[in-house]
């Protein structure tokens, strides 16, 4: 038994188990006194070789597994043992053999003599009866076709006297088998990524799991590697990921997308106030007025200002006066017919992405005291 491995660039390297045979001979099958044990050792030869192969292909189905020789047998029953079918795994059924065997080979042998037309189906030539008793079995995995080298069952065997002619060297004519390598895979893998993401953003970054896969015609399922990975933490704004896949024969394929990180939340407003929030006198003077505001945004730091001042109890647009981002100036007045002035302070706070929170806080110039 020969295991060897074909190497035949670009295709991959190609594993092949080979079994040479010479099984017993037919000669005295069918004699009276010694036809029994010949019969014998002919079906037990035929389901050793079996078993091997079977082992073989149970042990490692993708195993590709050539049996081959001289099986001194027709790849028809001849009645006595169907060495070559019981080697198959396509026994003859015992009322129409004397020795019968199990099936033993699962999934079945191919016999390349198959491939060769039917009258050219024989490799020796015995009482001027053209036979086939030899045969290539491969399995399954492994397609192929046979030929003959036609230079000895068909020539005279008194050309082995002849040290000037070639040809009848032996009473066999060899036989070549012809085996077809898979194409080579020079096709990466199909990688699958997500359509865009968009997200929300929760803080300066954002944490954006994804999936990716892979998957290679030969090699099926392969590992896919993603810049930047699934869960890292991406910025504000259009990221673009990039995806690598590898077969086990290096081919390579990349696909990308883009993860968007937006944000479209408002920043949180949680105090206003105005220093002083009370005037008096009210002694008709502009009062300086300074604001206060805490504000906190999940990505940035907001920026607040003032935007504008409202007033009731007849104030007028004279009577205030935005000085700055956060500080105003009030005129300390009201008619003194109702409850007294109120000026309403606007505040606006953004954040860099423009959304926008507002409050307002206010300045009060009583009644009276």
């Amino acid at each position: 038994m020969l295991r060897a491995r074909i190497i035949a660039p670009p295709h991959d390297i190609f594993p092949v188990t080979v079994i040479a045979n010479h099984l017993r001979s037919l000669s005295g099958i069918d004699d009276p006194v010694d036809g029994l044990r010949i019969r014998t050792k002919k079906r037990a030869q035929a389901e050793d070789l079996a078993r091997l192969i079977q082992g073989r292909q149970a042990a490692d189905p993708s195993e590709h597994i050539v049996s081959l020789g001289d099986y001194n047998a027709f790849g028809v029953n001849d009645g006595y043992v169907d060495v070559v079918a019981t080697v198959r795994g396509a026994p003859t059924p015992a009322a129409n053999v004397a020795q019968a065997s199990p099936d033993l080979v699962e999934p079945n042998l191919v016999d390349l003599v198959d491939t060769v037309p039917a009258d050219q189906r024989y490799s020796y030539v015995f009482d001027g009866n053209a036979q086939e008793l030899d045969h290539v079995l491969v399995t399954q995995n492994l397609k192929g076709q046979l030929q003959y080298a036609r230079n000895d069952a068909d020539f005279p065997e008194t050309y082995r006297n002849d040290a000037n002619r070639p040809e009848r060297i032996s009473d066999h004519d060899p036989l070549v088998a012809f085996l077809a390598m898979p194409a080579p895979d020079l096709t990466g893998p199909r990688i699958t990524v997500p359509p865009p993401i968009t997200v929300e953003a929760t803080g300066p970054l954002t944490r954006v799991a994804f999936v990716v896969t892979a998957n290679d015609d030969v090699d099926g399922p392969v590992p896919a590697s993603c810049t930047p990975a699934s869960g890292t933490a991406f910025p504000l704004g259009s990221t673009t990921v990039t995806c690598t896949a590898v077969d086990t024969h290096s081919n390579s394929s990349t696909a990308s997308f883009d993860v968007t990180v937006i944000d479209t939340t408002a920043p949180s407003i949680r105090s206003v106030s105005a220093d002083p929030g009370s005037l008096w006198p009210p002694n008709k003077q502009m009062v300086a007025i300074a604001v206060s505001v805490s504000a906190t945004d999940l990505v940035s730091a907001p920026s607040c200002r003032l935007t504008g001042i409202a007033g009731n109890d007849g104030a007028t647009s004279a009577d205030w006066l935005v000085t700055s981002a956060l500080t105003a100036s009030v005129r300390a007045d009201r008619t003194g017919s109702g409850d007294g002035r109120v000026y309403t302070l606007q505040v606006a706070c953004v954040d860099a992405a423009g959304n926008t929170a507002r409050a307002t806080a206010p300045v009060v110039v009583p009644h009276d005291r």
